[in-house]
């Protein structure tokens, strides 16, 4: 990420230093291009120097979103990755989990039982990663002019967001195992035989962070310079998600078109919130 932080290196230590950290973010991304083996970027080496390669969420969406692929790189990576990651009810933090006598230490997360938080379950703040890239492949492919993609790409965004949300796990089928309250957000579900589908933490604030942040990247709201900025294209179909109504700071914001300041682009109309009479 030493590419983003470039125009506070240029401002705080001059242009010499930014640069530097440039040639060094170069340096580094064809290093970690060269890595790149069968489809994936190794997840860790080993102290022999072995490379550790297993479907990962935070290794298949960063090289997307830090740019380090290209879009046909980065898009490969994560449909490959997704294969694994994806089940019918959540989204594996790592696939396959590791178990005993398997040769390999990766450290805290073999501690716990095989599909249990870090170590194959769900892990939601992980897992909330690989929305994020998908928006970005969306990006990518509207900017090549890929219409359809842009489309695909964000609606397994919202798919994803979806299946890592307890929104998934909340049917009168599946909530009596998923142990959890409907409304929070939750760090962990668990993926294994006996536990399968099973609520770990609740609410917690890491996790829902991340999958509000996630939120804003499939509807395209970013602050800039302390303004909310709403895309043209805010209520129009993003998969199966259709966005109807935008509250912010006391206004609604409802299809028309835009005033008031809240809007930095055509798409809405913002409309002043009655206080309900008690």
């Amino acid at each position: 990420m030493l590419t983003h932080f470039s125009r506070f290196i240029d401002h705080m230590e001059g242009h010499a230093k930014r640069e530097l950290y440039a040639e060094r973010a170069s340096r580094l991304r064809e290093s970690l291009n060269l890595l790149y083996c069968d489809g994936r970027y190794p997840r860790a080496t080993t102290d022999d120097g072995k490379l550790l390669f297993f479907s990962d969420a935070l290794n298949a969406a960063w090289p997307v979103i830090s740019g380090v692929a290209d879009f046909e790189r980065g898009a490969c990576t994560l449909e490959r990755t997704l294969k694994d990651l994806e089940a019918d009810h959540l989204v594996r933090l790592l696939f396959p989990p590791f178990e005993e006598g398997a040769g390999i230490n990766p450290g805290k997360l073999a501690d716990y039982p095989p599909g249990v938080r870090e170590n194959g379950a769900q892990y939601s703040h992980g897992a909330s990663w690989l929305v994020d890239a998908l928006v970005r492949l969306s990006e990518m492919a509207a900017a090549a002019g890929e219409g359809e993609r842009e489309k695909r790409y964000l609606g397994k965004a919202v798919d994803l967001w979806m299946k890592i949300s307890p929104i998934a796990h909340t049917t009168a089928d599946v909530i009596d195992c998923y142990g959890l309250p409907p409304h929070q957000q939750p760090a962990d579900i668990y993926c294994g035989y006996g536990y399968d589908g099973r609520g770990g933490w609740s609410w917690y604030t890491g996790a829902a962070a991340r999958m509000l942040s996630g939120a804003y990247a499939i509807l395209g709201l970013k602050m800039k310079d302390g303004t909310l900025t709403i895309p043209d294209n805010l209520f129009e179909p993003r998969g199966t998600l259709q966005l109807k109504r935008l509250v912010y700071k006391g206004s609604a914001c409802a299809p028309g078109k835009a005033e008031n300041g809240i809007a930095a682009r055509d798409g809405c109309d913002i409309l002043p919130l009655r206080s309900k009479k008690r």
